[in-house]
């Protein structure tokens, strides 16, 4: 059984809204797009999430984390804003930008730097410091619904369509899910 079961509606090729009732179908949905940036890259991966507190953002970044093989205690960066990774030689970064009062902290930081390494990125809160941040692949915004979340994606470039595109390829169609 596909654990997201509904889908509120499919805008266009690189837009989906998605209808998660459970924290386990946030689960799931990270772990779908998880397993599907994990073929080959020679390009950074960043996903964004937004969302107000308590939304899933969290929730999804340690699904993901978990599915890409993180096996360390997965830490939520929201006091440290910079939680780092290593798997295989290749850096993850989840950064949550929530504590920054002023868009400026984060380039005292020294993080803008770290923005353009082949590298997996998810960035928490973009919105604190959007102006000095790439375009990300992925942008997905989580909102309470119901008794649920909703999860707004959004592919901004041609890697994350085509991850769109794989994930319907692997039978995981999204058109169909809530």
């Amino acid at each position: 059984m596909n654990y997201l079961e509904y889908v509120v509606k499919m805008n266009t090729s690189n837009n989906i809204d998605l209808f998660l009732p459970k924290p386990n179908n946030t689960d799931y949905f990270a772990n779908t797009l998880g397993t599907t940036i994990l073929i080959k890259n020679k390009k950074p991966i960043r996903i964004y999430l937004t969302g107000e507190i308590g939304t899933g953002k969290t929730t999804f970044a340690r699904s993901f984390l978990k599915t890409i093989g993180v096996i360390d205690k997965i830490k939520s960066p929201s006091y440290s804003i910079l939680e780092q990774y290593n798997i295989d030689n290749l850096n993850i970064y989840h950064f949550d930008f929530y504590r920054l009062n002023h868009h400026m902290e984060f380039l005292d930081l020294g993080f803008k730097d770290l923005l353009y390494e082949k590298a997996i990125f998810l960035i928490e809160w973009p919105e604190k410091t959007k102006e000095f941040l790439p375009t990300p692949d992925i942008e997905i915004s989580f909102q309470c619904y119901k008794e649920g979340r909703i999860a707004k994606v959004l592919a901004r470039t041609i890697q994350g369509i085509e991850w769109m595109k794989i994930m319907e390829t692997k039978n995981i169609n999204l058109q169909y899910l809530l």
